[in-house]
């Protein structure tokens, strides 16, 4: 695969020093802080007492879609590089840079597809931090641009698969719709007492 014109003239003018040195620890940096971000909103779903369980199990549910789709993203991504075979732009260019081996391909990003699977899963299960996980994914994207390891189509392919797979996740684990007590009742009959799903109406001759 050959990088499009308008990707290769982007590249040239941010793939420069002294931006090259930060970009790498700024992608690092960004990643980790991500996934510090999502064990944290984790492990807060899991310690807080809510009323109701149903916010909580909803926030758990999502940012396991996350998690899992984070994991099936890198799988397939590494299927679509493979696929694509697109040479690292680090060793095509002028550039001092510790560039991947060369059988290590570029389109799309690993780092972006990860970052973004992850980001779209916590704002989709706390979505309080939304902004500062988008921040950190689009951060952490751009950066493997800085420091010459992709060309930004890599990064924008990356951000693609990353949510468009846990968009794909949080809607299969938000089909299988609420169950048990956290379903809702349904009415009575002649209109009386909701009922739960699973439970019979009660009579006076059951009493």
């Amino acid at each position: 695969m050959t990088a499009p014109g308008w990707s290769v003239r982007l590249y040239e003018r941010a793939a420069v020093e002294p931006l090259i040195g930060w970009g790498s620890w700024l992608s690092q940096a960004a990643l980790l802080a991500l996934v510090a971000l999502y064990l944290a909103a984790g492990v807060f779903a899991v310690l807080r007492r809510t009323p109701s369980p149903s916010p909580r199990r909803r926030r758990l549910v999502g940012l396991v879609a996350g998690g899992l789709a984070a994991a099936l993203a890198y799988g397939l991504n590494l299927l679509l590089k493979d696929l694509f075979a697109e040479v690292r732009p680090c060793h095509l260019h002028d550039i001092v840079s510790a560039c991947p081996p060369p059988d290590d391909w570029s389109f799309p990003s690993n780092h972006t597809v990860i970052a973004f699977a992850l980001a779209v899963g916590l704002a989709a299960a706390a979505p309080r931090l939304a902004w500062p996980a988008v921040f950190l994914a689009v951060l952490a994207g751009s950066a493997r641009v800085l420091a010459g390891d992709h060309y930004p189509h890599d990064v924008l392919a990356g951000a693609a698969v990353g949510t468009v797979l846990c968009l794909a996740a949080l809607a299969v684990a938000g089909s299988r719709g609420p169950r048990g007590a956290d379903a809702p009742a349904r009415a009575g009959p002649d209109g009386g007492a909701p009922i739960r799903p699973g439970r019979s109406p009660r009579t006076r001759w059951s009493r």
